[in-house]
């Protein structure tokens, strides 16, 4: 994760990575955390996984000024 977080600003063309996290994964988004990321939001219902709904966290990272 952190090699993408950090080549991914460098790229002309991309100035915001996103990602998302169920939020029973600590250990997920705590290393989103550690690498940048800002957690935004939590999506209720967002993704469809094995016939259920679930949440998940929004992270992004924005490309430094």
């Amino acid at each position: 994760m952190n090699a993408l977080a950090a080549w991914g600003p460098r790229q002309a063309d991309i100035h915001r990575l996103e990602l998302y996290v169920e939020p029973w994964n600590e250990g997920s988004w705590r290393t989103a955390e550690r690498n940048g990321f800002v957690r935004e939001e939590l999506l209720r219902s967002w993704q469809e996984a094995r016939g259920q709904r679930k949440d998940m966290y929004m992270y992004s990272r924005l490309r430094e000024s």
